[in-house]
């Protein structure tokens, strides 16, 4: 990571001579489910998570002297108004289409869950695993082929129910 860090600063540098526009961006998805799984581990606010590795995260970058331009927290409305952007200009353009697909849900929770919050047996090799991927043989698990599927934290029973998802039209793009 380090190497491919290094070459990004020079690029920037080299095009910044040359006169042109570069910025080095770097920054976290706080809501990836690393964070949720070890919220509920710690029994911590997912915010409380995500603020001590976005701060750990800075503080290694001054550490190896990484100079970016600008740190993006997924939580903040600049954020949130580019992606937006981004994901509404792919689907008006039809480089991405909504389809109907089977998700696991919790009916406490009255929501669908991250991969990593609904764990079951793989359908492949009978091992305990995430509804994502088999950590034992490698299968890639689709919802509604895990066997007997529960909530990581609360071992609750899921549901499958219908949702609608984006896939890309890589034939278009």
């Amino acid at each position: 990571a380090k190497n491919s860090i290094q070459r990004m600063l020079n690029l920037k540098r080299f095009l910044k001579q040359n006169g042109d526009s570069a910025f080095y961006i770097t920054g976290a998805d706080e809501f990836g489910t690393y964070t949720m799984v070890r919220a509920i581990k710690e029994n911590k606010s997912i915010e409380e998570v995500s603020d001590y590795f976005c701060e750990e995260i800075e503080k290694c970058l001054k550490l190896m002297n990484i100079d970016y331009d600008h740190f993006i927290r997924t939580t903040k409305k600049e954020h949130k108004d580019h992606a937006l952007y981004i994901y509404e200009y792919l689907l008006k353009n039809d480089f991405v289409s909504l389809e109907k697909n089977l998700q696991l849900f919790s009916e406490t929770e009255q929501k669908f869950l991250a991969d990593s919050l609904a764990r079951g047996t793989c359908p492949v090799c009978q091992s305990d695993s995430d509804s994502s991927l088999c950590e034992q043989c490698g299968e890639a698990i689709l919802h509604k082929t895990l066997i007997n599927p529960y909530h990581y934290s609360t071992k609750e029973n899921l549901s499958l129910k219908e949702s609608y998802q984006g896939f890309f039209n890589i034939n278009k793009i």
